[in-house]
Formats: C-alpha cells, sequence, structure tokens
C-alpha cells in the first residue's frame, strides 16, 4: 500500500494538510526532548541521595559497554533517569553519560549505558585519563526541566584501558571455596564445602552453586558468614562430575561489596561406579607443519583396583573446550582421530563419555598445549575446502529464522571413494559437543553440489538443545566405506538472537532492526491534547537513538525529537502539535557498527480543532404553567462542556439562568420559554424551546 492509499482510505484528499494550510498555520514549533538539565548545584550533588549507584560488570574495558544498577528504586512519579560523570580537575563537569531515559523502573536490575566510556570521552571532546571519576544517576519527574528527586551516587577509577568500579563507603571483597574430600568422593559420603570471605568483618551470607547438565544450580539455603566463613555440609551429591563455587552476599547494611569464589570441581562416584581416567597423546608431538596431518589418540583405562572391566564409550576430541573431532568409540581401551589443521597455537583435550553411566565415571584428560606452525605440508588433496557461504529458500539474500530449512552450496563433489555423506552442527555454550543433522546422506558427484539441513530448531529439538546466539558452524563430512574421513566442508551461520540468523558474522556487516511505532491517541487528538509516540525496536541490546520525525506535502522531513535508547525503547510526548496530518515515523540511528539502522512503518496522524457542540433534539420546557408553579428547562449536546439557560417572557428576557424557574404573577397571560447555550473550545451552539402560556 503507498502512502497515498493509506492517506485516501483514512482522510478526504491525498493531504489534509495542504486543505488545512490556506486557513491556519501548518505547523507550530514543537518542543523537541533532550536529557533533564542537572541542578545548578555543585557536581555530584543534583538531589538528595537516596543510595548507591555500581556498574555491571564492576571492572571491565573502558570501550566496551556496561549496565548501571542502583542500590533502590527512583521515588514514585519519576518519568526520566540520566546518569552525569564529574571529573572537574580533568574537564568532566556534569558530562551526560545517560540521557533521556524513559524506564526508571529498570534502574535496580540495570540501565545499559548506550556508549561506552571512551564513545562519551570522544563524543564530548574530552581525555579518559587514569584517575578517579564520580558517576551520578539522577532521577526526575519528567524531561522539560522539572528539580530532580533523587540521585544515587558511584564512582570508578580508570587505569589505562580499564575502569573498576568503587562504591562509595564499601569496600571490596575476595571469597575463596574449599571442598573436602578433595578433587574425588564416594556418592553417600559427607561433603564439606568452606567459603572464606576476606575480610573476615564482612557480614552477609554465601549461597553455594553447583554446575549439573550444564546449568548452575543451588545448593541449599543461603548460609549466613560468621567469622569470615560460611560452612556447607552434604551427602545427597549426585554421582558425576561437580563444579561448585560460593557467591557471596553483602548484608544490607555492611559495607561490602558481593564477590565470587573460583570454582573447584568435584568427581562423586556412585555406587558400583569404576573410575576412569584419560590420557591423551598428540602424533607428531608438540608441533606440527600447516596441512600435516595430526594424528589424536585417547587412553582410557580404569583407575578402581580391582577386576578389571570391558570399557564401553566414546572420546570427543577437544580445542579449547571446543570440539575438533568424535565422538569416536572407544575399542580396546583407546579412540583415534586424525585430521589437518591450520597454523595457530592450540590446547588439546580429550574426554571420556561412557556407555553405561552406572558401570563408569566420565574422565577428562589434562590440557596438551600444541603449536601449529606455517607451511604447507603434504596433505595435498586431502586438505578440506571451505565452505564461506550459506544459503537458505527464498532468504537467499543472507539471513533466515530458525525455523527456516538450511541449504549447504558445497564448491566441489566429494574426493572420489566417498560413500556416505554426514553433516553435524556445533555452536556456542552446549552446541560444542554438536548435533548430527544428517547422519547417513549419499554423496554427489556434481561440482557445487548442495546439502540439504533441516531447520536448526529441529536439529534442536532433536537433541535436546537450545538456541542461543553466536557462530555455528557445519561440518559435512564424505566418508568412505570403512567410515574414514576423506574430506569434509565448513559451514557457518550466526545467530544474533535466538531466533534470526544471517550467513556473515554480525560484527562485520551489523545486526538487522526492525522499528516499530504506536502513537498515542490512535489516529487523532484535538489541538493542544498531549500526544505520546513510543518506539519500540526488535533488538533491545541495540544502543543508540529514536528519531521521531513528520514528513509533509514535498516528501520534507522535519524532526520532532531525537530519544536515547533504553532497553530498546523510546518515548516522547507534547502537547504542541500544530494543526494538521502529520505522517509519523520511528527513525533508529544507531551507536556504532553493531546494529543496522531502521525505520518503522508511517503512522498518519491528525492534530484537529474540536466542532462545536452538536444538539440532540429541540429544547423543551417541563412542568405546569401556573403562577407558583416550578418549570424545568431540558436540552441535549453532544460534546458540550458547558450549558447556560436563560429564562424569556414573549420572546425577551427576564434576566432568570437557572435551568429551572418558578413562574412569577407578571407572567399570567404570557408565553414562556428558555434558551440553552452549549459551549466547548470548538464554538457555541444555542437551541430556544417552544413558549407554554401561562393560564392561571
Amino acid at each position: 500500500m503507498t502512502r497515498g492509499d493509506l492517506v485516501g482510505s483514512r482522510w478526504p484528499g491525498r493531504r489534509l494538510r495542504s486543505a488545512v494550510a490556506a486557513a491556519v498555520a501548518v505547523v507550530l514549533a514543537v518542543i523537541g526532548l533532550s536529557a533533564a538539565q542537572p541542578a545548578t548545584a555543585a557536581p555530584n550533588h543534583y538531589a538528595p541521595s537516596r543510595g548507591t549507584l555500581v556498574g555491571d560488570p564492576l571492572t571491565g574495558p573502558t570501550n566496551v559497554a556496561f549496565n548501571l544498577k542502583t542500590s533502590a528504586a527512583c521515588p514514585a512519579g519519576t518519568g526520566v533517569v540520566n546518569a552525569f560523570i564529574d571529573r572537574p580537575a580533568a574537564g568532566w563537569t556534569e558530562v551526560l553519560a545517560i540521557g533521556g531515559n524513559t524506564d526508571p523502573g529498570s534502574v535496580t536490575t540495570g540501565i545499559p549505558m548506550g556508549d561506552t566510556l571512551t564513545g562519551i570521552a570522544t563524543t564530548s571532546g574530552l581525555v579518559l585519563g587514569d584517575g578517579d571519576y564520580d558517576l551520578t544517576l539522577v532521577c526526575y519527574p519528567d524531561a522539560f526541566g522539572s528539580p530532580a528527586t533523587a540521585q544515587f551516587d558511584g564512582g570508578f577509577t580508570i587505569a589505562g584501558s580499564t575502569y573498576t568500579f568503587t562504591v562509595k563507603g564499601k569496600d571490596a571483597t575476595t571469597t575463596t571455596l574449599g571442598v573436602t574430600p578433595p578433587n574425588q568422593a564416594e556418592q553417600g559420603d559427607p561433603v564439606t564445602l568452606t567459603a572464606t570471605v576476606a575480610p573476615g568483618t564482612a557480614a552477609g551470607t554465601v549461597q553455594f552453586t553447583d554446575v549439573q547438565d550444564g546449568s548452575t544450580v543451588t545448593l541449599g539455603a543461603p548460609v549466613a558468614v560468621s567469622g569470615g566463613t560460611a560452612v556447607l555440609r552434604t551427602s545427597e551429591l549426585a554421582a558425576g562430575r561437580h563444579t561448585f563455587r560460593a557467591v557471596y552476599a553483602p548484608a544490607a547494611s555492611a559495607p561490602f561489596l558481593g564477590s565470587t569464589s573460583a570454582p573447584v570441581q568435584l568427581l562423586v562416584v556412585g555406587s558400583g561406579q569404576l573410575v576412569t581416567a584419560t590420557a591423551l597423546a598428540v602424533s607428531p608431538a608438540g608441533s606440527a607443519a600447516a596441512g600435516t596431518p595430526v594424528t589424536f589418540t585417547a587412553t582410557v583405562t580404569q583407575v578402581t583396583p580391582g577386576t578389571p572391566a570391558a570399557l564401553a564409550g566414546s572420546v570427543t576430541f577437544l580445542s579449547s573446550g571446543a570440539t575438533i573431532g568424535g565422538p569416536v568409540a572407544v575399542a580396546d581401551g583407546r579412540a583415534t582421530f586424525t585430521t589437518s589443521l591450520t597454523a595457530g597455537s592450540y590446547s588439546f583435550a580429550a574426554a571420556f563419555t561412557p556407555t553405561d553411566p552406572q558401570a563408569f565415571t566420565e574422565s577428562l584428560s589434562e590440557s596438551t598445549p600444541y603449536t601449529v606452525t606455517g607451511g604447507g605440508g603434504g596433505g595435498g588433496g586431502t586438505l578440506p575446502p571451505f565452505l564461506d557461504e550459506l544459503r537458505v529458500g527464498v532468504a537467499a539474500r543472507g539471513s533466515g529464522t530458525v525455523t527456516d530449512p538450511v541449504t549447504l552450496a558445497a564448491p566441489s563433489p566429494c574426493p572420489a571413494g566417498s560413500t556416505t555423506v554426514t553433516t553435524r552442527l556445533a555452536g556456542p555454550g552446549a552446541w560444542k559437543a554438536g548435533a548430527d543433522v544428517i547422519a547417513n546422506g549419499l554423496p554427489s558427484t556434481e561440482t557445487g553440489f548442495n546439502v540439504e539441513a533441516e531447520s536448526v530448531a529441529s536439529t534442536a529439538a532433536s537433541a535436546g538443545l537450545t538456541v542461543v546466539p553466536g557462530a555455528y558452524r557445519y561440518e559435512v563430512r564424505c566418508l568412505d566405506v570403512d567410515g574414514a574421513v576423506l574430506g569434509f566442508y565448513l559451514g557457518r551461520l550466526w545467530f544474533y538472537d535466538a531466533t534470526h540468523w544471517l550467513n556473515q558474522d554480525p560484527a562485520k556487516v551489523g545486526i538487522p532492526t526492525h522499528a516499530t511505532l504506536v502513537v498515542t491517541p490512535d489516529a487523532r487528538a484535538v489541538l493542544g491534547a498531549r500526544v505520546t509516540l513510543a518506539a519500540t525496536l526488535d533488538q533491545p541490546a541495540a544502543a543508540g537513538q529514536i528519531r521521531f520525525q513528520t514528513t509533509d506535502n514535498s516528501e520534507n522531513v522535519t524532526v520532532l525529537a531525537t530519544v536515547k535508547l533504553a532497553n530498546g525503547k523510546a518515548t516522547w510526548s507534547t502537547t504542541r502539535l500544530g494543526l494538521g496530518l502529520y505522517y509519523l515515523a520511528a527513525v533508529y540511528v544507531p551507536d556504532g557498527k553493531a546494529y543496522n539502522a531502521s525505520t518503522s512503518p508511517e503512522v498518519v496522524f491528525a492534530s484537529t480543532k474540536i466542532p462545536p457542540p452538536l444538539p440532540r433534539g429541540a429544547a423543551t420546557v417541563t412542568g405546569t404553567p401556573r403562577v407558583g408553579r416550578t418549570l424545568a428547562c431540558n436540552g441535549s449536546f453532544l460534546n458540550a462542556t458547558s450549558l447556560a439557560y436563560l429564562w424569556l417572557r414573549d420572546g425577551a428576557a427576564i434576566g432568570a439562568r437557572t435551568r429551572t424557574y418558578r413562574v412569577a404573577a407578571a407572567d399570567k397571560g404570557h408565553g414562556l420559554s428558555c434558551r440553552i447555550t452549549a459551549s466547548n473550545a470548538g464554538g457555541a451552539v444555542t437551541r430556544t424551546s417552544a413558549r407554554v402560556r401561562v393560564t392561571a
């Protein structure tokens, strides 16, 4: 639908603004929304202090944005939140860090800075030098200069390219964790977790956590810290490998910051389980030239004394935690995998997964550092070709959704002798081990053949995995009759959220965005009424601004206001829209190149005058027209804001101006009538009743 079609369907004429312009001024000046102005008091004293402010995370690179969290909520009635950086000695005075945030309810859970400290310095023409800075979050009733009602105080220190948050009056803590017995325990035996919090005067609680099946779970209720320690004892740990942490939370009144311990692992051996150990050997040892075959051999042994049992299971070969091969079945205590590698530094490991976890424990080898140097080597035709492009159905432009089937376009056929094609999808988090997409396909002899793969959603459902943002890798393997790998192809896609993917790295091409706009009230409003424009971006993590704009008859654009995004939302309201028709849109203007700009669909909106009241019938006089009796004047009007009454004798006013009138002796023999005047901002209308004759 064209703009003209839309307008013609709702309003008479192509542009109502053209018709109105001859009679009234086209558009009054519209006030743009900006950050609420800071108080004129000394820096860091904008309003009464309500609590403290910290960054999340507490430390990090100055070129990476972070969130701000407050120790309490803004006062009731807060409509706008700003944040200011102050370091007068270095020229930082009331430098805006967050402006125009219209979601003050999120201050306790985290408000995005929107820009990095490096970016704020560049925009402000300042230098982000080493030293201490004050950072203040300020709560305002609105964005139109009303005095601030509260502030939250915080600060950070810059050292080189790193920021570290401090909290006024609060000290950092460290938490360490010890597990007894160390390393290994029998299922059902008591295990003691001891957290030590320094300094020892820190009051609060420790929550012990454990990683089970890839998810973090809490162990019991928080334990109070006493004398710098908190202890949890349990005999109910399930068999398997556990990863414990201790999380210290300070008491509300304690002048300390929270802290988390380093992870500590414990292998819990189930009843009847035999403990295994895995060792990894890499050949050639230590290093190899790029492209030459490298062989990984994992040896799995039974550690538990007694009669050896037949080990059954598989080994997955890892590089820095990511799968590079397998799972490979264990035969006679060994599993072997061969591949060629590109130049670089690696850290290899082998993970054993038993077929019967009730019979054997899992085990992980120690890490093996490895170097692959540049150079050709003798790999020749065994080197894998690389697939850089993914295409999918109608989304050949390079994007798709989690429910779309995926077509992998291979640049060349499988090597001669290939009898089977397998396809596996690996990615971030729990996807590192990979999931089978095609287990037993037939190879093609065509050049540039396509491998048809199911949607990522189907793969995730089959493997019991959840799609998360990040880079994913398809591995298409060509196998011979004995299962040996003769060649493979690699393809990539990037999920920039849990639903949409690109076939290029979004860090290079930007993440697509979609903006929407809602105008309240819908369609039209009376001149001078409050109108609110609310924009929503489908990428809540995107930083930048929303530019609210309107277009005139000649397609000229007028910017009404520019508002900083907060959690994917931006809102602007005004009572100063001039008389006429507006073609409104919300334009997302990104900060940096991480996200692409987008414009919402256009919303047509009219600012109109109020029509005068509409009579709903004639005015009437009710009652008995006799001396001493009371008459009433009646009338009904649509959109009237006030009604005025006037009584008439034979058509001449007699001074009575109330709805009811008591008939006087002077009225005998005359005709009485009433006149009603209905008014509103659009004008007035009058109705006069028929006369009633007073006979006695």
